[in-house]
């Protein structure tokens, strides 16, 4: 196996060893040396890096265990990351990665190492990244979540709102928004069409960690945010970069899918268990909004 230029790390529980075997043999194939990553099991988390009571009087509710844990698992590879270059210059990219990934592309290992040098190259001359954060994974749309979103902000607010026609003119005003947001989204999926490599974003990325490359500069960045565990792993993403400049890119086209329905989700409800396919991927119904 051919020496490589980035620290890759698997975060897999203990537990899922069907999902550890299908990454074996994905990054195997790829020539991709990478370390496993022992996950926290969120259920049986009693630190105190995580308060569950701060959590509910911020977010009105508590984060689920297996959030809980996802967090950790990622800020253990971003304290690995810091830690390697604390004294003597160690690997200064960590591609960090969940278990239940597909990779598409026969060519995953070479493009990392073809952004990573141009990344590197781009701060010699400029004396700023491209990109200390790029997004590979991409999780599916779909339309339940979306309406979900929308109809929760869109109750808190008009449930706020004082007097019957400001709730009228609120709840007018949220269904053109969402209105508005579907054909954003329509018109990104186009322009992503016709684009390659790095592609920086403005506002809100895709809520979705389960595969991305980043520097020391981003693991310094978004350690203070999963200091304690406060968010989600993904919504640490969204901060680091709103808050503290994360330079934030994802990489088009898309080359690693993160599909919840292969093994179900460690962080949400357990889904129904179906049969194995060549991946070692477990295989389940999917509902009927799972196409968007």
């Amino acid at each position: 196996m051919q020496k490589q230029n980035f620290l890759a790390a698997v975060i897999n529980l203990d537990k899922d060893k069907d999902r550890m075997e299908s990454m074996r043999q994905q990054l195997h194939r790829q020539g991709i040396a990478y370390d496993r990553l022992s996950g926290i099991v969120g259920e049986e988390y009693k630190g105190e890096e995580y308060d569950a009571s701060i959590i509910q009087k911020m977010h009105m509710r508590a984060l689920r265990p297996g959030e809980v844990g996802c967090a950790l698992s990622h800020k253990r590879c971003y304290e690995k990351l810091i830690k390697m270059n604390a004294e003597d210059p160690g690997p200064r990219y960590m591609l960090i990665m969940e278990d239940d990934i597909v990779i598409k592309s026969p060519e995953f290992k070479q493009i990392i190492e073809k952004e990573i040098e141009r990344n590197e190259k781009h701060k010699v001359e400029t004396g700023e990244y491209l990109f200390e954060y790029l997004q590979f994974s991409y999780p599916k749309t779909k339309l339940m979540y979306i309406f979900t979103f929308i109809y929760f902000e869109s109750y808190l607010k008009v449930k706020e709102a004082k007097g019957v026609w400001n709730k009228i003119l609120l709840t007018i005003r949220k269904v053109g928004e969402s209105i508005a947001l579907f054909f954003v989204l329509c018109i990104r999926k186009i322009i992503d069409a016709t684009r390659t490599g790095p592609i920086k974003i403005i506002g809100r990325p895709h809520l979705t960690t389960g595969c991305y490359l980043i520097n020391v500069s981003a693991a310094r960045r978004l350690l203070p945010i999963a200091d304690k565990i406060i968010y989600a792993a993904d919504i640490v993403t969204y901060y680091a970069k709103k808050d503290h400049g994360l330079r934030y890119a994802y990489y088009l086209p898309r080359i690693v899918s993160h599909d919840l329905y292969a093994f179900g989700s460690n962080t949400q409800s357990p889904t129904t268990k179906g049969q194995i396919d060549s991946y070692g991927r477990r295989v389940v119904k999917k509902k009927w909004y799972s196409i968007w």
